[in-house]
């Protein structure tokens, strides 16, 4: 999960998560999602 998000980061900016939308993840993906996105933030 990590790969993925970090990947979006790089090639896509802090701005990427406006544009895509997570369905149907479960509670555990959603926190894995959130901590991703909040190291990409801080990396930046």
């Amino acid at each position: 999960m990590h790969a993925l998000i970090s990947d979006l980061f790089r090639h896509y900016g802090n701005d990427v998560l406006d544009r895509v939308t997570f369905k149907s993840c479960s509670e555990t993906v959603k926190k894995i999602i959130t901590i991703v996105a909040d190291y990409m933030q801080e990396s930046e």
